[in-house]
């Protein structure tokens, strides 16, 4: 009966789905009256019966007979911890049933009270049974899968470790389904360490990179150094490569300087990291230039500078926003360059200049700084054109439409206009590295083709 009633409910039949479904509660209820082993049965068809009703929009009603299973599949589980592993699987239908009435608060923790009379607290395939999903998104929207995750950093009186088959249940877990690592803090990698030595490692090395690398360093002089943990903690870093983990401890452990100089770095690296974060979330452009201003010799400093880049790298325009903005600060002042920043007139008329003095360099710092310059026309989409051309030489045979555009732009555009472009194009011309880059320009110009100019008719007496 459970059986047809599920067959049911796949065909999209759910109204057919719940009346078997109910025959087989009402089945296993007079089988579990005169045989107590058909008790996890019946708790079986009370969680089906929960599920048909929740289908139907009877989400209320779904409530009782989960709750039900809870009680019985806890009865079990206290005489037997074989049913634990079922009434995981109770608690998490109990905890979708809750969260669909609002009350997804009263959701029992079932990693911890299917765990509480064991010896190793929350045992990973409790949480791997609780989550009942089969990809990451399922997981972070189950309420109980989070919690159980939450309380992974705890320590063993925190009842938040994972142990033995736990563990390495979950690490099967994760894997079969190719969740993200690094996901869900605590990092799952510290819930599948292979061994109970390598968890505590890999916990101490969270815990200290997290607080301070201070500490960790103090730690590392008892622990990362030795031979045994060294190789253990390599052994976590091969297996889950491209997490944070992995990454910082392949800097201590390659570095040439030892733990000391390797942790130095690490403490180095945050605290740039901290200081650009701090810059480019300020508010408003003012409020950016002071922080810079106050900070001026710690932000132009190497290592600043190469994390920007390497962001740039990624494609954070913010990253590069603020990598021009140092640049231009240094060249041209930090009034003109955060004026140009807030202003797109301004940047324009500043990269205009830049044209003029050959200063193609300063023309990207300002197109990075302030990119709605570019749309301004017509000297923005010239500067646009001016870049493209500078990165990608061939660009103007294999597209046509760029000079087209900038005929069009100029074509329109006001006779002093024409003539400043011109005038700024020919000092650029001047310097040979940007010759025929200047002259392909002043060659669209020059064939744009301004409106005719309507004259009145004479007038005759």
């Amino acid at each position: 009966m459970n059986n047809l009633g599920a067959r049911l409910s796949e065909l999209g039949r759910r109204t057919e789905a719940l009346e078997p479904t109910q025959e087989a509660v009402t089945l296993y209820r007079e089988l579990a009256a005169d045989n107590p082993a058909y008790l996890n049965d019946l708790a079986m068809s009370l969680n089906n019966l929960g599920i048909r009703l929740s289908e139907l929009g009877r989400r209320t009603e779904a409530l009782e007979p989960t709750q039900e299973a809870v009680t019985l599949r806890r009865e079990l589980a206290a005489d037997n911890p074989a049913y634990l592993n079922d009434l995981a699987g109770s608690l998490n239908n109990l905890s979708i049933r809750l969260s669909e009435l609002g009350r997804g608060d009263e959701a029992p923790p079932a990693w911890l009270e299917c765990s509480a009379d064991l010896d190793a607290p929350a045992d990973g395939w409790l949480l791997a049974q609780a989550t009942g999903s089969d990809t990451l998104e399922a997981t972070e929207r189950n309420p109980l899968a989070r919690q159980a995750l939450a309380g992974l950093r705890h320590d063993a009186d925190g009842q938040g470790r994972l142990l033995g088959e736990g563990r390495r249940a979950l690490a099967a877990a994760v894997e079969e389904h190719h969740l993200a690592l690094d996901d869900v803090d605590p990092p799952r990698w510290l819930a599948v360490a292979p061994t109970e030595a390598d968890y505590e490692l890999a916990n101490a090395w969270e815990h200290a990179s997290h607080g301070s690398f201070d500490e960790l360093a103090q730690a590392g002089a008892s622990w990362i150094t030795d031979n045994a943990a060294h190789e253990r903690l390599h052994s976590l870093a091969e297996r889950f490569p491209g997490t944070r983990f992995a990454t910082e401890w392949t800097m201590v452990a390659e570095h040439p300087g030892g733990i000391t100089e390797a942790v130095a770095a690490l403490v180095e690296n945050d605290r740039a990291s901290h200081l650009l974060n701090q810059w480019i979330s300020t508010d408003t452009w003012e409020a950016s230039q002071a922080f810079y201003e106050a900070n001026h010799e710690p932000l132009t400093g190497e290592l600043p500078q190469a994390l920007l880049q390497q962001a740039v790298e990624q494609g954070q325009a913010l990253a590069a926003q603020h990598l021009a903005l140092i640049g231009l600060c240094e060249a041209v002042g930090p009034d003109i360059a955060f004026g140009g920043a807030a202003d797109a007139a301004a940047a324009l008329t500043a990269a205009n200049r830049a044209v003029a003095e050959g200063r193609l360099d300063l023309v990207m710092s300002w197109a990075a700084a302030n990119p709605r310059l570019l749309q301004r026309p017509p000297d923005g989409v010239l500067i646009q054109a001016l870049l493209l051309l500078l990165q990608q030489p061939d660009a103007a045979a294999e597209h046509p439409e760029i000079g087209e555009t900038i005929q069009a732009v100029y074509a329109d555009a006001r006779n002093v206009q024409r003539d400043n472009a011109r005038a700024r194009l020919t000092k650029l011309a001047a310097h040979d590295q940007h010759q025929d880059l200047a002259n392909r320009l002043l060659t669209w110009i020059d064939e744009a083709q301004p409106p005719p100019v309507e004259t009145l008719p004479d007038r005759h007496q």
